[in-house]
Parts: structure tokens; C-alpha cells; sequence
């Protein structure tokens, strides 16, 4: 653990945490919440960085949902929801839906974890929406000059004459949606 914490320190963090998250399924319940600790004080402070291994994070996440410790579910409940606030709600519940096609282990947990978190009703929705509970992703990738960039999202309004509504109005996103 010693080593991963050096690891972390470092400025190419994306590199690393697929190596690293593999081993929280295996570890004993001592170092698990090293690794949790581990992943409050260091992962998540990186903020965007997180964007870059979001789905190796996801894989790691998801299996400790099934951990029968109250202590660590709570811990990994908390690291979740700080995830989805930097990550954004629908980038981070994507992820969560690619994980769960992808992977047999994380199935049954993502499942129980999308059945308790998503409303399920439009007011729940509302309801969540009102309270702040829904997240906008602040950060894009981009690729440039061949190396993977962050960039903040940037929405932009035009008031042009050729849009198809009529009222002039044209927003644009950086292709999220057509990415996720």
C-alpha cells in the first residue's frame, strides 16, 4: 500500500489505478480500508484526473457495494456519491451501465445500486434536481496532437437565424452524449 500511496503523488495517476484497483476485491478487510482511506485522500482530491480511469475506478467500486462490513459499505457509499459529483450524473451512471454489460462481476451489485439511486418516478426526479442532486460533468476529453486532454465543458449560446426551431437559439455541447 506504501508503494500505491507513492504512486498516487505522482502527475500520470490515469497510468496507474487500473493496476491498482484490481486488488481491492482480494485484499483482506485491513488493507481494504487503507484502500478506501487511500482512495478519499488522494483519488478523489485529483478531481478530473478521475474522468481518465473512471471505468477501471467503476470496476474497482461497484464488487465493494457487496461487502457485508457496515463500516466499508458506508465508505464506499460516501466515495461514490463524491464520485459522482465530480464525474457528473451522467457520466457516472454510464459508467456504471457500461460495467454492468461488460462484466458479470459487478452485475448484481450495479444493479442494486441503480435500483436505490435512480428515481423512479419524474417528481423523484424533480425532487432531486431541486435538491442539487444531479451533477453536470465539468470536464471533456479531448484528443490533441495525439495526447489525451481535459478540458472544462463549454456550452455556448448563438442567437442564429438558421435554427430549425425559429427562435434562434442554438446550444452546443462538446459531443458528451454522443461519447458516453
Amino acid at each position: 500500500m506504501e508503494t500505491n500511496r507513492i504512486l498516487l503523488g505522482g502527475s500520470d495517476l490515469g497510468l496507474f489505478y487500473s493496476g491498482l484497483f484490481n486488488f481491492y476485491q482480494f485484499a483482506a478487510f485491513e488493507n481494504k480500508k487503507q484502500f478506501l482511506k487511500i482512495i478519499e485522500q488522494q483519488v478523489l482530491k485529483l478531481r478530473h484526473e478521475l474522468l481518465l480511469s473512471l471505468p477501471g475506478f467503476m470496476l474497482c467500486m461497484l464488487p465493494a457495494l457487496e461487502d457485508q462490513n457496515s463500516e466499508l459499505l458506508k465508505n464506499v457509499e460516501k466515495i461514490l456519491s463524491e464520485t459522482e459529483e465530480i464525474v457528473g450524473t451522467t457520466r457516472f451512471f454510464g459508467e456504471i451501465w457500461k460495467a454492468m454489460l461488460r462484466t458479470p462481476r459487478c452485475r448484481l451489485s450495479a444493479i442494486k445500486f441503480l435500483d436505490r439511486r435512480i428515481p423512479k418516478t419524474p417528481n423523484e426526479a424533480a425532487d432531486k434536481l431541486r435538491k442539487g442532486k444531479i451533477f453536470e460533468s465539468p470536464d471533456v476529453m479531448v484528443i490533441k496532437d495525439g495526447k489525451v486532454q481535459l478540458e472544462k465543458v463549454v456550452a455556448t449560446l448563438d442567437y442564429g437565424e438558421n435554427d430549425l426551431n425559429g427562435n434562434g437559439l442554438v446550444t452546443e455541447k462538446e459531443l458528451l452524449e454522443l461519447i458516453e
